[in-house]
C-alpha cells in the first residue's frame, strides 16, 4: 500500500473586494474551494480535478493559478495518471518554484513513473525550500527505503516524526524500515505508535502483522490483518487476505470467505474467488455472509440473476444484513426488476453510509 503525508494546503480566499453580487465570482470561488478542498475516492478525486479545471479556465490568476496547477495535480497522480499530474506540477512550479504541494507531489508521481533520480531531486529541493517540512523528508525516507538504505530512511523519518510527531504515516514509515531490517520489535512499536494516532490505520495495521509474522506471532499477525480488512478496497487488499488464509487453519471457512469477499470487492480474479467462497460453503453451508460473498462475485461476473438467488439466500438465513438487501436491489435492477427500489430504499434507511460504502467500491444502482 501507498500512503503519502502530503499536506493539503488550506483553503484559499479570491484576492480582490467584496464579491458585491457578482455571480460569476462567487461561482470561482465556490469552485476554486471545491478544488483545494481534500478528496479521497476515485469519485471525490474526479471532482476535485474538474473544479481545478473549471478555475483555471474561468481564468484564475497569481496564487489561486499556481495552487489550482498543484491541486489537479496531486488529484491525477493519486488517479495514477503520473504523467499528467507531472505536467500540472511544473505548471505550478513555474509559477511558484517553493510549493511543497507541488515539489512533493511531483517528486511521488515521479516514483510511481520509475524516475526515481528526479524525485529525489524534488524532495531535495522541497526540503531546501522549507527545512521543516516533514512531508519531503518522510517522502525521501520512503524513496530510501525502496533503494534498500533503511538507516538513511530512518534517519529521515525519524527528522519527519520530530517535526509532525502527530502524523501517523512517518511512525508508519519508519515501522516499514525497521521491517526491512528485521528488527521486529522496533517495526512494533513504531506501528503502535501510528495506531495509536489512526486506530484504524490499514497501512499500519498490515505492517505491524507483517512484523508479528516475522516475530513468529502468527496469532497477533492474523488478528491484524483481519482489522486492516475493515477496509476491504486498499491497495494490499488482497495480500492482507492471503496472509488471512496462510495464518489461518487449511480450509477454514471464514479465511476463504473474506478472501472470496476481497477478490469481489476489487473485481479481481473472480474465478479463483467463486472456487474460496464454493469451499468455504461447502465446510458452511449456512453462512449468510459468504452468500452475500458469492452473490457479489456473480455481481461481478454479470450474472445477475445468480446474484439475486444468492442475496436472496442470504437475507432468508440473516434479515438484517442490510449490505445483502442494498446489493439485491442493484441486482434485481439489473435484470429489469424495478421492485429492486424497494430493497434498496429499505437498505438505506436502516443505513445511510451504505450508498456510498459500495459506490467507493464501483458499486452503484
Amino acid at each position: 500500500m501507498r500512503a503519502h503525508g502530503l499536506a493539503w494546503l488550506a483553503v484559499a480566499v479570491l484576492a480582490g473586494g467584496a464579491l458585491g453580487g457578482c455571480s460569476a465570482q462567487i461561482a470561482q470561488s465556490a469552485q476554486s474551494k471545491a478544488c483545494q478542498a481534500w478528496a479521497d475516492g476515485a469519485d471525490a478525486l474526479q471532482a476535485k480535478l474538474a473544479a481545478c479545471s473549471g478555475t483555471l479556465k474561468q481564468g484564475a490568476h497569481g496564487d489561486e493559478r499556481e495552487q489550482a496547477f498543484a491541486q489537479r495535480g496531486e488529484a491525477r497522480r493519486l488517479l495514477s495518471d503520473d504523467k499528467a499530474a507531472v505536467a500540472d506540477f511544473d505548471q505550478a512550479l513555474r509559477l511558484n518554484p517553493a510549493d511543497p504541494v507541488a515539489l512533493n507531489g511531483r517528486g511521488l508521481a515521479y516514483l510511481d513513473d520509475a524516475r526515481p533520480d528526479l524525485a529525489l531531486a524534488d524532495f531535495n529541493a522541497a526540503i531546501r525550500a522549507n527545512p521543516v517540512d516533514g512531508d519531503a523528508f518522510d517522502n525521501r525516507g520512503y524513496f530510501e527505503r525502496t533503494k534498500g538504505d533503511y538507516a538513511a530512511a530512518i534517519a529521515d523519518q525519524s527528522h519527519a516524526i520530530a517535526l509532525e510527531p502527530t502524523d501517523a504515516l512517518p511512525w508508519a514509515n519508519r515501522g516499514y524500515d525497521y521491517a526491512g531490517k528485521r528488527q521486529w520489535d522496533s517495526a512494533i512499536a513504531d506501528f503502535n505508535d501510528a495506531l495509536r494516532l489512526a486506530s484504524k490505520y490499514a497501512y499500519a495495521l498490515e505492517g505491524r502483522g507483517q512484523s508479528e509474522r516475522g516475530k513468529g506471532d502468527a496469532k497477533a499477525a492474523l488478528q491484524d490483518y483481519q482489522m486492516a480488512l475493515n477496509d476491504p478496497h486498499t491497495d494490499n487488499a488482497l495480500a492482507d487476505a492471503q496472509a488471512v488464509v496462510e495464518l489461518s487453519a487449511a480450509g477454514d471457512p471464514e479465511a476463504l470467505n473474506t478472501r472470496c469477499w476481497v477478490r469481489g470487492v476489487n473485481n479481481t480474479e473472480l474465478a479463483e474467488g467463486l472456487a474460496d467462497c464454493q469451499r468455504s460453503l461447502a465446510t458452511r453451508p449456512n453462512s449468510a455472509e459468504t452468500l452475500d460473498s458469492l452473490a457479489l462475485i456473480y455481481f461481478r461476473q454479470g450474472r445477475f440473476s445468480d446474484a439475486v438467488t444468492q442475496y436472496t439466500a442470504a437475507l432468508a438465513l440473516d434479515p438484517a444484513q442490510t449490505p445483502s438487501q442494498y446489493m439485491l436491489g442493484v441486482a434485481k435492477l439489473r435484470t429489469g426488476d424495478k421492485s429492486g427500489d424497494a430493497d434498496i430504499a429499505a437498505a438505506t434507511a436502516a443505513d445511510k453510509t451504505i450508498a456510498g460504502t459500495f459506490a467507493g467500491y464501483g458499486l452503484k444502482p
